[in-house]
């Protein structure tokens, strides 16, 4: 049988535990000996440090990823590369989670969309530092709305500016998927993406791969 590079194997194993809250411990444990086998002892390490991560782990519970998917609607079925009505274009079918969470923040706002906050894992946070200043929701934008004239006297939407910051590192796909919202009319906010990294899923691992060196050789 041909063996696919381990980094790919991976990958599949941990979007499979991710979304089912962990990989039954019969079948983990298999897994766990088939990947030694084949790929060799040094393996072992990088497999313990994606448990530590929670991305490849025996189950715990039902998984959340149901609800979440249905509640942010992060599977769409009608979709059309070539005249995008969705961010889920980006990846023919798939919206992704970060980018779903700003179209929250943006409408209905933080306050009406806390409940679907709650199903995504970590702690949700919602504060306002500078005074004066409101949230999103509570601004009213279609008031305040402001205009520019652009290099051909045409009149261009001056919209107030967003920053996202995606701490550990961003895809190309959602910065795609923000740039298709920034192109959206009935956006009030340009978005500006900062991050620590560009990163997808194989970069991702690589970063917790676990290197020995081979002493044999020397």
């Amino acid at each position: 049988a041909k063996q696919e590079p381990w980094i790919r194997v991976l990958c599949l194993l941990c979007l499979q535990s991710l979304v089912g809250n962990g990989i039954k411990p019969t079948r983990y444990d298999m897994l766990r000996r088939d990947i030694v086998h084949a790929y060799g002892y040094e393996v072992v390490f990088t497999l313990d440090n994606l448990e530590r991560l929670g991305l490849f782990k025996k189950k715990e519970g039902s998984s959340s990823w149901p609800t979440i998917r249905k509640a942010f609607k992060l599977i769409m079925d009608d979709v059309n590369p070539n005249d995008p009505a969705d961010i889920a274009y980006v990846t023919s079918g798939y919206a992704p989670l970060s980018v779903r969470i700003i179209q929250l923040a943006i409408n209905p706002g933080w306050s009406a969309g806390l409940e679907r906050m709650k199903m995504v894992p970590g702690v949700t946070i919602c504060e306002v530092r500078q005074p004066g200043v409101q949230p999103p929701e509570m601004v009213k934008t279609e008031k305040q709305e402001s205009w520019k004239s652009g290099e051909s006297g045409v009149k261009i939407r001056n919209k107030r500016k967003m920053v996202v910051f995606f701490t550990g590192g961003v895809t190309f796909a959602e910065i795609s998927a923000i740039r298709f919202l920034n192109k959206q009319e009935d956006n009030p906010f340009e978005i500006i993406v900062a991050t620590t990294k560009l990163i997808n899923g194989c970069s991702l691992l690589r970063s917790v791969t676990h290197t020995m060196a081979n002493s044999f050789n020397n």
